[in-house]
């Protein structure tokens, strides 16, 4: 299990026992979206309009994408089928 937080962090969970296994660092903001690819990639959105791409494995962040993370004030983050990364660009209202 994973969660984004307000204190810049992304914490992976144990589903059995709910304990923390791992806290990842690097984003400067809020974590808005989390997703996990079919390889077992985490990628993360953040407020800091950063997208990173973390080793699900050693927990360790493999890619920084800067400057496209926000999308009118939130984190926009979508995975498509083939692991590809989308950033959807949302109109006004």
């Amino acid at each position: 299990v994973y969660s984004g937080s307000s204190d810049n962090a992304i914490r992976v969970w144990s589903g059995h026992d709910g304990r923390l296994l791992r806290t990842l660092e690097g984003h400067t903001d809020a974590v808005m979206g989390l997703a996990v690819c079919s390889g077992g990639a985490i990628v993360s959105g953040s407020l800091d309009t950063t997208v990173r791409v973390w080793c699900g494995t050693t927990g360790s962040c493999t890619s920084v994408l800067p400057g496209i993370g926000v999308c009118f004030g939130r984190a926009v983050l979508a995975i498509g089928r083939e692991t590809k990364l989308y950033f959807p660009v949302e109109g006004d209202g």
